[in-house]
């Protein structure tokens, strides 16, 4: 049982933290999914889209993760002198 309306609701609430983020490839792939899954088009294509978007996430979890780090490293840094 495929809960489309679910989907294209997590899809529409995770399109406003993309905005913030500032991706237009990850913001175009949620849109697709959101309509996509609210429309009951392209359904065979969602598993790939979702995929798409985890690995986009993924990639930018670790990118802030290593600038926090360095903020963290340089304000360390700065404060003992």
């Amino acid at each position: 049982n495929n809960n489309w309306k679910e989907l294209r609701a997590v899809a529409h609430s995770f399109g406003s933290t993309v905005e913030i983020i500032g991706s237009h490839e990850l913001k175009e792939l949620v849109n697709k999914i959101e309509d996509y899954a609210e429309e009951k088009f392209h359904l065979e294509m969602l598993p790939q889209l979702i995929q798409e978007v985890k690995q986009i996430v993924e990639s930018a979890i670790k990118e802030l993760e290593s600038e926090k780090q360095k903020i963290i490293s340089l304000t360390i840094k700065n404060l003992k002198l």
